[in-house]
């Protein structure tokens, strides 16, 4: 069996040996594989390395979607491997995705060499830079081999080794000419366990603490937002802690992954269902935000139109991001730093989370409601599997409608949703490699019709995870344009907005071996879920509603909070 220290430096590979004994002290576990020949160095050391799993992506769209479900569900950084060419362009949506959501990435693309390039070769692309504008950090390979490129590679991985300690996390590029030929490579197994001691990125080093400012508790209506995110049982507690106070309210949603019964979920329905003056005694005097982005539009809109006077967004990083217009410093703080200045807070007689809650209160009641009454639809559809699924599984949220559905009846559950730019283009194949890298619990993926077809490359070649289950709303094609403001006006509504599709899911199902049951009405949506539930392997439920009728049942819901 050889080993990374019986190598001779004379091998022509060895620069690849000593970037895969980093991978391996780097943490990683998992290593995503489209094939190409290009790349075939790169495959092959990554097959002969009994310490790496590895997984199989023809399409390469699907397979960075697959690594950073991966690296989502794993906390660790996932490699990438693809061919030269185009090949390494289809990465791009989840590499953006992967940078915004701030998730190590470790993309090793296969490049020919620079003589080749602009030369009428085949895929021979100007692959350096490429992309510049959504990686961490991008570096290419020496196009030297052996000893006599060593320097240059051991400062490279040297400065990645670095990069991946430091937050926020995010993808890397690393661009590897490679010469013929290229399916030379020792016979392995390797075994990388005589590698330095493991510097993965699970340590991150983080900049000293902020203090807390004196002005963030002067004044009343403390606002707390959380984004989408993991937060600790620790930050949790202090969270809860900080919820007993009547001058402080926080509002959270579905991705942001905490439960309480003093926090506000659903400020994505309450904003519009208030007048104005009420509108005006729900303003913050000070916001405090953390996580990434939010979901809820009406949210945005409100703490536009009514900005508090100081906003602090926490977060390791210090980011300023400014999604409100009205930020006042990024700070590195934790929630439990907060409690001790808590008691400073005067009462001002506001009743300000007392107005919140209880508008919270009223909302829910009248979800409730509308629950016995609603005909069938994707409102109704939507309410009933949150009520009977198990909210002790993991759920994975399409965007476009399913994500808003998981805000409004979700909220119980561990949900996750690819919303750092929050496109319909990888959820099933993101959920595929999150179910892989959390094999002890079941994952759910609840998804479009136009976000499954988009996506059915996830379903081969490759069988998807045992532990995962498909629900799929279809509703026609691109639904949710009749719900929104604007497009739904238009006489172009259909096909540029809504864009209908005949596509019959059992036989694509049938086609991957992939067991399926339709459910088009209240009593199918019963023995469905049933159905789902029992399946032992994954398994696929199709909820078919009509167009015109969720959009009539879901603005006869709207208009009910409006009453």
């Amino acid at each position: 069996m050889p080993d990374f220290a019986e190598l001779p430096l004379s091998n022509r590979r060895y620069p690849l040996f000593l970037l895969f004994r980093q991978l391996r002290a780097w943490g990683v576990r998992d290593i995503v594989v489209s094939p190409g020949s290009r790349s075939a160095p790169l495959t092959l050391l990554a097959a002969r390395s009994p310490e790496f799993r590895l997984h199989l992506a023809v399409d390469e769209r699907s397979a960075g979607y697959k690594a950073l479900g991966l690296a989502r569900g794993s906390s660790l950084p996932v490699v990438l491997i693809c061919t030269s060419g185009t090949a390494a362009l289809n990465f791009y949506p989840a590499i953006t995705e992967a940078f915004y959501l701030q998730l190590p990435l470790i993309v090793l693309t296969a490049d020919r060499p620079s003589a080749l390039i602009d030369q009428q070769d085949g895929q021979a692309i100007r692959q350096k830079g490429v992309f510049h504008n959504h990686i961490k950090a991008e570096y290419s390979f020496p196009e030297e081999e052996g000893d006599a490129a060593l320097g240059e590679v051991s400062g490279i991985l040297e400065v990645v080794g670095n990069l991946l300690l430091r937050v926020p996390a995010g993808p890397i590029h690393l661009n590897i000419p490679l010469k013929e030929p290229l399916y030379e490579v020792l016979e392995g197994p390797f075994y990388w366990r005589k590698s330095p001691e493991d510097n993965s990125a699970n340590r991150p080093a983080l900049p000293p603490l902020d203090h807390v400012p004196e002005d963030l508790f002067r004044h009343g209506n403390i606002l707390i937002v959380l984004g989408q995110g993991v937060y600790s049982a620790k930050e949790q507690k202090a969270l809860a802690a900080l919820a007993e106070w009547e001058s402080v309210t926080v509002v959270t949603e579905a991705l942001a992954n905490v439960q309480h019964p003093l926090f506000v979920r659903h400020a994505e329905q309450i904003i519009p269902s208030l007048p104005e003056h009420l509108l005006k005694e729900l303003q913050p005097q000070v916001l405090l935000t953390a996580g990434l982005g939010i979901v809820s539009k009406q949210l945005k809109n409100f703490l536009k139109r009514y900005p508090p006077q100081f906003h602090y967004h926490l977060s390791p990083e210090r980011a300023p991001v400014n999604p409100f217009g009205c930020l006042t410093k990024p700070l590195h703080l934790l929630f439990e730093q907060l409690l001790p200045h808590v008691n400073t807070l005067q009462d001002q007689g506001t009743l300000f989370q007392t107005r919140w809650l209880q508008a919270e209160i009223n909302l829910e009641h009248q979800i409730d409601d509308f629950k016995r009454v609603a005909d069938w639809s994707e409102w109704w559809a939507m309410a009933r599997i949150a009520e009977e699924w198990p909210n002790t599984e993991v759920v994975h949220l399409a965007n476009s409608m399913p994500v808003r559905f998981g805000n409004l009846f979700f909220n119980d559950f561990q949900c996750f949703s690819n919303r750092g730019t929050s496109g319909i283009d990888g959820c099933t194949s993101t959920a595929a490699g999150f179910a892989l890298a959390r094999p002890e619990v079941r994952h759910l993926l609840i998804t479009g019709d136009l976000a499954f077809l988009y996506d059915q490359n996830a379903l081969w070649p490759q069988p998807l995870p045992n532990n995962l289950r498909i629900i799929v709303s279809n509703n026609g094609g691109g639904g949710i344009f009749r719900l929104i403001d604007g497009p739904s006006s238009v006489p172009e509504l259909v096909p540029y907005f809504e864009t209908p599709q005949q596509v019959n899911l059992s036989q694509l199902c049938a086609a991957y071996g992939l067991p399926h049951f339709l459910a088009d009405s209240k009593e199918r949506l019963m023995e469905g879920i049933s159905w789902l539930q029992n399946q032992e392997k994954a398994a696929l439920l199709e909820v078919r509603t009509q167009g015109e009728e969720n959009q009539r049942v879901f603005h006869e819901f709207r208009a009910r909070l409006r009453q």
